[in-house]
C-alpha cells in the first residue's frame, strides 16, 4: 500500500507512474543474459544446428541494446544425401558462427491465463542490428532482424523464443567440377533463418 501511495503522489514523474501498465516483472536498468539453442535454415543441402549466448542492457521497459554470438554445426541434409547417392555434390557454404549487435524494442507486454489455474506473463520484442557471419568461404557482414517473446517463470528467469533473419552476400566455391575445384565460381545473397529457444 505504501508503494501505491508513493506512486500516487509522484507528481508527474513518469518513471514512478508505471502502475497503469501493472508490470509484475520489470526490465528498466537491468542486464538480460540468454543461453539458447536452435536450428538455422541457410541452405537446402545443409542441416544446421546452433548454440549461442546473448546479453543486453535495458534502458527502460521499451528499448534495449545488446550483443549476441552463436556457433553453428552443419551436416548433410536429406536432399544432399540423395544428390550424393547419384554421384553429385552441391556447392554448399556452411556457416560456422555469427556475432552481432542489436537494438530491440518491446512492443507488447501482457498476461495469459493457463487453463484458468495460473497467469503467464509475456513480453514480445522486435530487433534490428548488424551481424558478421563466418563461413567456409570467408566472413561476411549484413543486417539482422528478429522477433520473439519472453514468457516469465519468476522475477529472474524467463523462457525465450526468437526468430532471427540474417542477410549477407557470400562467395560460392566449386566442389564438383574438377578443373575448378576450390575456385570462387559466383556469389549469392544468403538469407539465413534462425529459430532459437532458451532460458533468459
Amino acid at each position: 500500500i505504501e508503494q501505491i501511495k508513493n506512486r500516487y503522489w509522484a507528481q508527474g514523474n513518469e518513471n514512478e507512474m508505471g502502475v497503469v501498465q501493472n508490470r509484475l516483472y520489470t526490465k528498466r536498468g537491468k542486464v538480460e543474459t540468454w543461453l539458447f539453442g536452435g536450428l538455422m535454415s541457410s541452405d537446402p543441402f545443409l542441416t544446421i544446428r546452433s548454440l549461442g549466448f546473448q546479453s543486453a542492457y535495458h534502458f527502460n521497459e521499451t528499448f534495449s541494446l545488446g550483443a549476441f554470438g552463436m556457433r553453428n554445426w552443419s551436416s548433410a541434409s536429406s536432399a544432399l544425401e540423395v544428390l550424393e547417392l547419384g554421384g553429385k555434390k552441391a556447392n554448399t557454404n556452411a556457416p560456422r558462427g555469427t556475432i552481432g549487435t542489436e537494438l530491440q524494442s518491446s512492443l507488447l507486454y501482457g498476461k495469459l491465463s493457463l487453463l484458468g489455474a495460473s497467469i503467464l506473463y509475456y513480453d514480445m520484442h522486435v530487433g534490428a542490428g548488424l551481424a558478421v557471419t563466418s563461413t567456409e568461404t570467408g566472413t561476411y557482414a549484413g543486417p539482422s532482424f528478429s522477433v520473439g517473446q519472453n514468457v516469465y517463470i519468476n522475477k529472474r528467469v524467463s523462457l525465450r523464443f526468437d526468430y532471427r533473419m540474417i542477410a549477407y552476400r557470400e562467395n560460392i566455391v566449386e566442389k564438383e567440377i574438377t578443373a575448378k575445384l576450390g575456385q570462387v565460381v559466383g556469389a549469392r545473397n544468403n538469407f539465413s533463418n534462425s529459430f532459437q529457444f532458451g532460458v533468459s
